[in-house]
């Protein structure tokens, strides 16, 4: 059984205050579980100004976590905060780390990560939770790629980094008092978790995509890892033209289009796009399959408040007083325009007398799925919302 705790602090120039404001709200460390992990979740300057670090300092357990535009946890949301949920377990542990920065690929890095963490253990975790960094030249699948590989695709839960100034260049993943833009943090569950994994794109079984395609679907003819390069054998921007979506190699509200995608084996992938290039390509915020089936989609706040109503509808039918971790995509937040509260609103009531929960906004959100064939792979999806209930 895993118990979760959570606090929070808007201070963000007192570092004294800020923190022994988080620790009044949790309980005596004497008084937990055995075995402790802080998830953490804040505006960047909690990192540069020395707030997470100095929490820490005061605690004996690690702290791992991402930057956000927006979080919530009972109690408080928006954008200038820094929250934490705790989990602790008299039969859970955590194991947490960190990769070496990334250059201008993944290499070996997931690996020497994933075996170094586990180099003692004999049994291997029940799950991981990941937080993969924003690099505009490396998609984030090819991090999740890779941690798949080393540990043999054991069911994964997380977020992609983000942040909300220009260019997302502080957008970072962080361990205790260091943070990067460039490194994956990794924490393994060690023991008898039974999560219970949710997802919901705006596009899913919920509202059907015959509702809201706007042009029949297309094909992807080209693409490189989340650079979505050419449509039916047209520059993506030129296809977003003809189908009265760009004008003059400029796409409008690109934040509010979504790329609904169909691979041959079934599995569907909702993508955001985050810029346009020089070339007419659109990059996402995940990896684009050549060869699959491209749907566009509009975005808005009907798709977004009836997609989140029916994922957490779900949710309290299956937790039973269990807590949550929930992710939902920066995309859906955009979308919402100068109501970008209202999906957090919606989830402060429908959680009112649920058990502890955080809801974070990220740049991709990582969920385990079964396909069609039965076969359980670990999704980086976009414009989705993702809950793992512990």
């Amino acid at each position: 059984m895993i118990k979760l705790f959570t606090a929070f602090t808007e201070e963000i120039d007192d570092v004294d205050i800020a923190t022994e404001e988080i620790l009044s709200q949790l309980p005596p460390e004497d008084t937990l579980p055995r075995w402790r992990v802080g998830i953490v979740h804040c505006h960047p300057d909690f990192l540069k100004l020395g707030v997470v670090k100095a929490l820490h300092e005061r605690l004996s357990f690690d702290l791992v976590g991402c930057t956000s535009i927006s979080m919530e946890v009972p109690g408080v949301m928006g954008p200038l905060v820094l929250t934490i949920t705790v989990l602790a377990s008299d039969e859970v542990s955590f194991l947490c780390g960190a990769t070496a920065p990334v250059e201008n690929k993944v290499g070996d890095e997931v690996d020497v990560l994933y075996n170094r963490l586990l180099a003692d253990q004999s049994e291997k975790p029940a799950m991981l939770v990941t937080f993969v960094p924003f690099i505009a030249s490396i998609s984030g699948d090819e991090f999740l790629d890779r941690l798949d590989a080393a540990s043999n695709h054991l069911p994964t839960f997380g977020a992609v980094a983000i942040s909300n100034d220009l260019g997302l260049r502080e957008a970072y993943t962080f361990m205790n008092g260091d943070y990067w833009k460039n490194s994956l943090v990794v924490l393994a569950v060690m023991g008898p978790a039974e999560p219970i994994f949710l997802s919901i794109a705006t596009l899913e079984k919920h509202i059907t995509m015959e509702e809201h395609i706007l042009r029949q679907k297309a094909v992807i003819t080209s693409a490189d890892r989340n650079i979505l390069q050419t449509v039916n054998n047209m520059p993506a921007v030129r296809y977003l033209e003809s189908i009265g979506l760009a004008e003059n190699g400029s796409v409008s509200s690109l934040e509010t289009i979504s790329f609904v995608i169909e691979t041959r084996d079934g599995v569907r992938l909702i993508r955001a796009g985050v810029a346009t290039t020089p070339e007419g390509y659109v990059a996402c915020g995940g990896g684009i399959p050549v060869g699959a089936t491209l749907g566009i989609a509009n975005v808005g706040p009907n798709e977004v408040m009836t997609t989140v109503r029916a994922i957490l509808k779900d949710a309290l039918a299956q937790a039973q007083g269990r807590g949550m971790l929930i992710y939902s995509c920066a995309a859906r937040y955009w979308a919402l325009g100068i109501n970008n509260m209202v999906e957090h609103t919606c989830v402060t009531e429908l959680l009112a007398e649920a058990g502890p929960h955080h809801f974070v906004y990220s740049g991709g959100e990582i969920v385990p799925a079964t396909l069609p064939n039965g076969r359980s792979v670990n999704n980086l999806q976009n414009i989705s919302v993702t809950i793992c209930i512990l």
